[in-house]
């Protein structure tokens, strides 16, 4: 047995319900990197039966697995693909942030619906101010249409100024009253007389914290003991010697490494009755603790936890959520509960 990936579906539900209920919208689900490492399928399975009905991905692999076992829900994928035969057989909504990838569709000669992007501020992908009486043009002699249109937006302090940015352009297109909106996501649940719909990710894992609603992580991660091993003050553990014990104690030898996607410059903190530091080096497969008392090699370390918080652990390694769960490895098993 190696390490375990938890994932509480029913925590899942109840992260969506108070979405849902707070914002009164309908929610796109983000499902891109394998639903943030919580897994594609199952997760969203569950959010289809809690009634979503369209799923943003990142890839053509993403979206062709999704197609694969759901036939009743809307895909829209994010990346650039040219594969458009692919696309439009498989029903998958392309999202258009670019001139030229808007071009490229349109020559497919395939009536899209697509998803248009526009650039407000973050100066990544977008139709800009200048572009969209063109794209307009273009759109209206195609065989493509437009079902959505949607904005990224790039930070706090530059929310409303890019809000206000996004109306002047939608004022734009003719048919905006029929089109699905979407502006705000899991940093910004802010309410406002525009969107149709939210479009959510990292809330639905509840990766993000917002005082007035009470989300909570769905992903947990354990890892059984392999060895404990008794050592003396000044043994030195795992390569290069680079561990050395400071205190009589045990080493815990734990099936979790770099090849697990838990990267090696994180000095890592378990749990098993208390808090335990990791000693050594991160190996591909493996790692150590130290640990004033001896633990049964039946036991659990807990490395995502309510006990380590996920939060906290951003702070201590210095990353985001989006990194601590998108690396971590499928070949972590995973289990799917509902408490």
């Amino acid at each position: 047995m190696r390490s375990i990936i938890t994932i509480n579906l029913n925590q899942l539900k109840t992260n969506y319900s108070l979405l849902s209920n707070y914002l009164n919208k309908p929610l796109f689900a983000v499902v891109k990197s394998n639903a943030y490492g919580h897994g594609i399928i199952q997760i969203t399975k569950s959010l289809a039966e809690l009634g979503v009905k369209t799923f943003f991905v990142a890839t053509i692999e993403e979206a062709l697995m999704l197609r694969k076992y759901f036939n009743n829900i809307s895909i829209v994928l994010l990346e650039q693909c040219t594969n458009f035969q692919t696309m439009y057989t498989n029903r998958i909504i392309p999202s258009v942030g670019t001139m030229s990838y808007l071009r490229k569709i349109i020559s497919s000669n395939l009536s899209f619906p697509i998803q248009l992007k526009l650039e407000t501020g973050l100066n990544r992908l977008g139709i800009t101010n200048e572009e969209i009486i063109d794209t307009i043009k273009l759109i209206n002699k195609s065989r493509i249409s437009i079902k959505g249109i949607y904005t990224h937006i790039s930070s706090k302090e530059t929310y409303f100024n890019q809000l206000s940015n996004f109306k002047k352009m939608i004022i734009q297109f003719e048919n905006k009253d029929s089109l699905q909106i979407h502006i705000n996501s899991s940093n910004y649940l802010i309410k406002d007389n525009i969107s149709t719909h939210y479009r959510i990710g990292l809330a639905l894992y509840g990766l993000i914290k917002h005082s007035y609603l009470n989300l909570e992580p769905i992903l947990s991660l354990k890892s059984p003991i392999y060895r404990i091993k008794k050592v003396k003050q000044g043994d030195k553990i795992g390569y290069h010697q680079s561990g050395i014990v400071k205190k009589d104690g045990y080493i815990v030898t734990i099936p979790l490494g770099y090849a697990d996607g838990w990267i090696k410059n994180r000095k890592t903190v378990g749990y098993h009755q208390g808090y335990l530091n990791q000693i050594g080096e991160t190996c591909m497969d493996l790692m150590m603790f130290y640990s004033p008392n001896y633990i049964s090699e039946d036991e659990f370390i807990e490395i995502i936890s309510p006990n380590v918080s996920i939060f906290d652990l951003c702070a201590y390694y210095n990353e985001s959520p989006y990194e601590i769960v998108t690396m971590l490895s499928p070949r972590i098993e995973k289990k799917y509960i509902k408490e």
